[in-house]
Protein backbone atom coordinates (compact mmCIF):
# COMPACT_ATOMS: atom_id res chain seq x y z
CA UNK A 1 0.00 0.00 0.00
CA UNK A 2 1.09 3.47 -0.70
CA UNK A 3 0.40 6.72 1.55
CA UNK A 4 0.62 10.22 -0.01
CA UNK A 5 0.41 13.14 1.39
CA UNK A 6 -2.51 15.87 -0.28
CA UNK A 7 -2.65 19.98 0.90
CA UNK A 8 -6.20 18.97 2.22
CA UNK A 9 -7.58 16.14 4.75
CA UNK A 10 -6.24 15.28 8.21
CA UNK A 11 -4.17 17.90 10.01
CA UNK A 12 -0.26 16.95 10.12
CA UNK A 13 0.84 17.37 13.40
CA UNK A 14 4.71 17.52 12.91
CA UNK A 15 4.01 19.85 9.77
CA UNK A 16 1.76 22.08 12.21
CA UNK A 17 4.23 22.05 14.94
CA UNK A 18 7.04 23.32 11.94
CA UNK A 19 4.74 25.47 10.82
CA UNK A 20 4.20 27.28 13.95
CA UNK A 21 8.03 27.23 14.47
CA UNK A 22 9.07 28.61 10.98
CA UNK A 23 6.30 31.96 11.20
CA UNK A 24 7.52 32.43 14.97
CA UNK A 25 11.10 32.97 13.38
CA UNK A 26 10.07 35.47 10.57
CA UNK A 27 10.36 32.56 8.05
CA UNK A 28 8.22 31.82 5.06
CA UNK A 29 7.03 28.57 6.68
CA UNK A 30 5.88 25.35 4.49
CA UNK A 31 1.32 25.53 4.23
CA UNK A 32 1.48 21.98 3.77
CA UNK A 33 0.09 21.22 6.87
CA UNK A 34 -2.55 18.24 6.22
CA UNK A 35 -2.34 15.11 4.58
CA UNK A 36 -5.14 12.51 2.93
CA UNK A 37 -4.37 8.88 2.88
CA UNK A 38 -4.77 7.32 -0.35
CA UNK A 39 -4.78 3.80 -0.71
CA UNK A 40 -3.72 1.87 -3.90
CA UNK A 41 -3.45 -1.64 -3.72
CA UNK A 42 -1.00 -3.40 -6.32
CA UNK A 43 -3.05 -5.19 -9.47
CA UNK A 44 0.18 -7.03 -11.01
CA UNK A 45 0.27 -10.61 -13.00
CA UNK A 46 2.76 -12.34 -14.03
CA UNK A 47 3.87 -15.60 -15.65
CA UNK A 48 7.00 -17.47 -15.01
CA UNK A 49 7.91 -19.34 -17.81
CA UNK A 50 10.88 -22.09 -18.21
CA UNK A 51 12.06 -22.79 -20.86
CA UNK A 52 12.70 -27.17 -20.71
CA UNK A 53 14.26 -27.61 -23.65
CA UNK A 54 17.33 -30.21 -23.66
CA UNK A 55 19.71 -27.60 -23.06
CA UNK A 56 18.63 -27.31 -18.89
CA UNK A 57 19.81 -30.34 -18.31
CA UNK A 58 23.23 -29.33 -19.02
CA UNK A 59 25.73 -29.07 -16.87
CA UNK A 60 26.18 -24.62 -15.98
CA UNK A 61 29.06 -23.66 -13.94
CA UNK A 62 28.50 -26.12 -11.11
CA UNK A 63 25.12 -26.84 -11.53
CA UNK A 64 22.70 -27.26 -14.70
CA UNK A 65 20.11 -24.54 -15.91
CA UNK A 66 17.17 -26.95 -14.77
CA UNK A 67 18.19 -27.07 -10.91
CA UNK A 68 18.76 -23.54 -11.13
CA UNK A 69 15.03 -22.42 -12.59
CA UNK A 70 13.69 -24.81 -10.31
CA UNK A 71 15.14 -22.74 -7.11
CA UNK A 72 14.21 -19.53 -8.90
CA UNK A 73 11.09 -20.94 -9.29
CA UNK A 74 10.22 -21.46 -5.98
CA UNK A 75 12.05 -18.32 -4.64
CA UNK A 76 9.52 -15.96 -6.91
CA UNK A 77 6.48 -18.02 -5.87
CA UNK A 78 7.50 -17.40 -2.10
CA UNK A 79 7.91 -13.53 -2.96
CA UNK A 80 4.59 -13.33 -5.07
CA UNK A 81 2.80 -14.80 -1.91
CA UNK A 82 4.17 -11.71 0.37
CA UNK A 83 3.70 -9.25 -2.19
CA UNK A 84 0.10 -10.19 -3.02
CA UNK A 85 0.40 -10.77 -7.32
CA UNK A 86 -1.32 -12.68 -9.15
CA UNK A 87 1.41 -15.47 -10.65
CA UNK A 88 1.17 -18.12 -13.36
CA UNK A 89 4.39 -20.98 -13.32
CA UNK A 90 4.48 -22.61 -16.54
CA UNK A 91 7.68 -24.35 -18.29
CA UNK A 92 7.18 -25.28 -21.90
CA UNK A 93 9.12 -27.91 -24.87
CA UNK A 94 7.83 -29.78 -27.61
CA UNK A 95 8.60 -31.45 -30.88
CA UNK A 96 7.30 -30.56 -33.92
CA UNK A 97 4.35 -27.74 -34.39
CA UNK A 98 1.78 -30.40 -33.76
CA UNK A 99 2.98 -31.25 -30.53
CA UNK A 100 4.11 -27.77 -28.43
CA UNK A 101 3.80 -28.69 -24.78
CA UNK A 102 2.86 -25.75 -22.26
CA UNK A 103 3.34 -27.52 -18.66
CA UNK A 104 1.47 -26.23 -15.52
CA UNK A 105 2.88 -25.71 -12.34
CA UNK A 106 0.60 -23.20 -11.14
CA UNK A 107 -2.42 -22.01 -13.12
CA UNK A 108 -1.86 -18.10 -12.78
CA UNK A 109 -5.63 -18.61 -11.47
CA UNK A 110 -4.94 -21.40 -9.30
CA UNK A 111 -4.09 -21.13 -5.49
CA UNK A 112 -0.68 -22.20 -4.00
CA UNK A 113 -0.93 -25.66 -2.36
CA UNK A 114 1.05 -28.53 -1.57
CA UNK A 115 0.65 -29.99 -4.76
CA UNK A 116 2.01 -27.02 -6.76
CA UNK A 117 4.71 -27.31 -4.72
CA UNK A 118 4.88 -31.13 -5.58
CA UNK A 119 4.59 -30.14 -9.64
CA UNK A 120 7.70 -27.84 -8.73
CA UNK A 121 9.98 -31.02 -8.54
CA UNK A 122 9.55 -31.90 -11.78
CA UNK A 123 11.23 -29.04 -13.55
CA UNK A 124 13.77 -30.56 -16.28
CA UNK A 125 14.40 -30.37 -19.54
CA UNK A 126 12.92 -32.26 -22.59
CA UNK A 127 12.98 -31.61 -26.56
CA UNK A 128 12.97 -28.42 -28.17
CA UNK A 129 11.26 -24.92 -28.13
CA UNK A 130 8.75 -23.35 -30.61
CA UNK A 131 8.57 -19.95 -28.77
CA UNK A 132 6.46 -18.12 -30.96
CA UNK A 133 3.43 -20.57 -30.85
CA UNK A 134 4.09 -20.52 -26.34
CA UNK A 135 4.41 -16.97 -26.59
CA UNK A 136 0.95 -16.32 -27.63
CA UNK A 137 -0.43 -18.82 -25.88
CA UNK A 138 0.38 -17.29 -22.79
CA UNK A 139 -0.62 -13.57 -24.27
CA UNK A 140 -3.86 -15.59 -24.54
CA UNK A 141 -3.81 -16.93 -20.66
CA UNK A 142 -2.55 -13.34 -19.50
CA UNK A 143 -5.05 -11.16 -21.62
CA UNK A 144 -7.69 -13.65 -19.47
CA UNK A 145 -6.50 -11.59 -16.31
CA UNK A 146 -7.86 -8.29 -15.22
CA UNK A 147 -4.74 -6.21 -13.99
CA UNK A 148 -3.45 -3.03 -14.06
CA UNK A 149 0.00 -4.15 -14.74
CA UNK A 150 0.90 -7.48 -16.93
CA UNK A 151 4.52 -9.34 -17.01
CA UNK A 152 5.56 -12.23 -19.21
CA UNK A 153 9.22 -13.41 -17.87
CA UNK A 154 10.46 -16.29 -19.42
CA UNK A 155 14.13 -17.64 -18.46
CA UNK A 156 16.18 -20.04 -20.42
CA UNK A 157 19.42 -21.70 -20.10
CA UNK A 158 20.36 -20.38 -24.28
CA UNK A 159 18.30 -18.17 -26.29
CA UNK A 160 17.99 -20.12 -29.37
CA UNK A 161 14.92 -21.41 -30.60
CA UNK A 162 14.66 -24.44 -32.02
CA UNK A 163 12.54 -27.19 -33.75
CA UNK A 164 11.89 -29.29 -35.90
CA UNK A 165 11.54 -27.66 -39.27
CA UNK A 166 11.67 -24.28 -37.15
CA UNK A 167 15.14 -22.43 -36.84
CA UNK A 168 17.30 -19.88 -37.90
CA UNK A 169 15.86 -17.15 -39.25
CA UNK A 170 12.08 -17.90 -39.77
CA UNK A 171 12.46 -19.13 -35.98
CA UNK A 172 13.91 -15.43 -34.82
CA UNK A 173 10.91 -14.11 -36.86
CA UNK A 174 7.97 -15.97 -35.70
CA UNK A 175 9.75 -15.31 -31.93
CA UNK A 176 10.08 -11.73 -33.14
CA UNK A 177 6.09 -11.60 -33.70
CA UNK A 178 4.79 -13.15 -30.94
CA UNK A 179 6.43 -10.79 -28.53
CA UNK A 180 5.90 -7.61 -30.60
CA UNK A 181 2.27 -8.97 -30.61
CA UNK A 182 2.58 -8.51 -26.58
CA UNK A 183 3.53 -5.26 -25.92
CA UNK A 184 0.76 -3.89 -28.45
CA UNK A 185 -1.68 -5.61 -25.91
CA UNK A 186 0.47 -4.00 -23.09
CA UNK A 187 2.25 -7.19 -21.74
CA UNK A 188 5.28 -6.13 -20.31
CA UNK A 189 8.04 -9.22 -21.67
CA UNK A 190 11.22 -9.89 -19.84
CA UNK A 191 13.73 -13.09 -20.81
CA UNK A 192 16.45 -13.83 -18.81
CA UNK A 193 18.75 -16.00 -20.17
CA UNK A 194 21.12 -18.25 -18.12
CA UNK A 195 24.17 -18.49 -20.27
CA UNK A 196 25.85 -15.54 -21.64
CA UNK A 197 27.08 -16.33 -24.58
CA UNK A 198 27.53 -14.03 -27.99
CA UNK A 199 24.87 -15.99 -29.92
CA UNK A 200 21.79 -15.81 -27.10
CA UNK A 201 22.81 -12.07 -27.19
CA UNK A 202 21.87 -11.22 -30.79
CA UNK A 203 19.19 -13.44 -30.74
CA UNK A 204 17.30 -11.60 -27.62
CA UNK A 205 18.20 -8.31 -28.67
CA UNK A 206 16.21 -9.74 -31.96
CA UNK A 207 13.35 -11.30 -30.32
CA UNK A 208 12.98 -9.04 -27.31
CA UNK A 209 14.58 -6.05 -27.96
CA UNK A 210 17.10 -4.09 -25.70
CA UNK A 211 15.58 -3.44 -22.16
CA UNK A 212 13.87 -6.30 -21.98
CA UNK A 213 16.36 -8.92 -21.93
CA UNK A 214 19.30 -9.79 -18.97
CA UNK A 215 22.37 -12.16 -19.11
CA UNK A 216 23.14 -13.38 -16.03
CA UNK A 217 24.49 -16.47 -14.32
CA UNK A 218 22.56 -19.65 -11.67
CA UNK A 219 24.35 -17.50 -9.17
CA UNK A 220 23.17 -14.31 -9.84
CA UNK A 221 19.57 -15.07 -11.46
CA UNK A 222 18.14 -14.67 -8.26
CA UNK A 223 19.34 -11.17 -7.26
CA UNK A 224 18.42 -10.01 -11.58
CA UNK A 225 15.48 -11.29 -11.42
CA UNK A 226 14.25 -9.69 -7.71
CA UNK A 227 15.92 -6.28 -8.98
CA UNK A 228 14.05 -6.41 -12.53
CA UNK A 229 10.68 -7.38 -11.26
CA UNK A 230 11.03 -4.43 -8.69
CA UNK A 231 11.98 -2.44 -11.69
CA UNK A 232 9.09 -3.44 -13.65
CA UNK A 233 6.38 -3.37 -10.85
CA UNK A 234 7.40 0.26 -9.71
CA UNK A 235 7.59 -1.10 -5.89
Amino acid sequence: YIERRRMNGTLDRLAFLRYKQEKAQGKAPNTRIRYQKIIEKRDVAAILALNLSRSANLPLVGTTPAAAMQRLMIYFSEASQQLGDKVGLYGFSGIGKDNVIVYTFKDIEEPFSEEVYYRMAFVMGHDHNRNGAVYRHLTHRLNQIKAEKKLFLEVCPTFIPSDLKYDGKSALEDSTHAINGMKLQEITPLCICLSQDETSRQNLIKVFGEGHYLLTTPKDVFRDLATAYVQLTGE
